[in-house]
């Protein structure tokens, strides 16, 4: 229960101009945090925290966390978070027919071979024009998907577009390259 305390500690130093000389109620989901002023044995760092608590009017009760749904559904993550929004919602309106028109080019007999990463496309390697039809899975608007995410070929300039695109994104908030790359992983 040290990490507990901790925050408690750490809560009513930050708002300590609030709380001097006013009664307050502490609720933990860690049960045995309400008994620590009744412990006999503690540990020198618990002493202190205790007299650092002794200096507030403060009460500590438990509050079952399967009940506290308020403070659960501050600490939940968003399913996908704005930044991943915003890149489907701001790059360029005629995206899907980039797509399709790089993919249409990169299957073609002459470009297949330069397209083929470590074998994804091509079924063998007699037979460069039978492309797998099973690894790529059409959407509604044509373009195909590999591994459930939409196609980006090496024809074209699409990837640089694409990236630059989401990078000057209004929401994109320059997440650093680690999560714009699994961002982007999501998608593309």
């Amino acid at each position: 229960h040290d990490l507990e305390l901790d925050a408690v500690v750490f809560a009513l130093k930050i708002w300590r101009h609030y709380l001097y000389g006013t009664k307050c109620t502490v609720f933990t989901d860690h049960k045995s945090l309400q008994h620590i002023l009744d412990q006999k044995e503690l540990n020198m760092r618990q002493r202190r925290w205790l007299e650092l608590l002794s200096d507030y009017d403060c009460e500590i009760r438990y509050h079952p966390g399967k009940a506290n749904v308020v403070a659960d559904a501050l600490s939940r993550k968003e399913q996908e978070p704005l930044r991943v929004r915003a890149l489907v919602m701001t790059i360029s309106l005629d995206l899907p027919k980039q797509i399709l028109n790089a993919q249409t080019e990169a299957q073609k007999p002459e470009n297949i071979k330069n397209e083929d990463v470590r074998g994804m496309l091509v079924e063998n390697a007699k037979n460069p024009e039978a492309i797998r039809e099973q690894k790529l899975e059409p959407r509604a608007d044509g373009t195909q998907c590999l591994n459930g995410r939409s196609w980006l070929p090496c024809y074209g300039n699409l990837r640089t577009m694409i990236m630059h695109e989401s990078h000057k994104a209004k929401y994109s908030i320059h997440p650093g390259s680690d999560k714009m790359y699994q961002d982007m992983k999501k998608l593309y």
